[in-house]
């Protein structure tokens, strides 16, 4: 009997989707961005990716660290 993979295929699939929309953006951005001469745009670009890789980099292992844990702990009886 084979050993299943430690990443299922679909998961492995799914997550190529992701990696094509980026692409995708990315692609029809940085075509924008050549014809446009604004540098109001560039940066607007520039910040929103900022944004969006600093609110996903906590999530990059998974849960992130601090899901799960109680910042006070609770009295019995509460």
């Amino acid at each position: 009997m084979a050993q299943e993979p430690d990443t299922p295929v679909w998961k492995t699939l799914h997550m190529l989707v992701y990696v094509a929309y980026a692409l995708l953006v990315a692609h029809v951005t940085l075509g924008l961005l050549q014809s446009e001469t604004s540098p109001l745009l560039a940066a607007g670009t520039g910040v929103g990716l900022f944004t969006v890789i600093t609110l996903h980099w906590p999530l990059r292992d998974g849960k992130p660290k601090w899901i799960g844990r109680r910042s006070v702990p609770l009295r019995k009886g509460l």
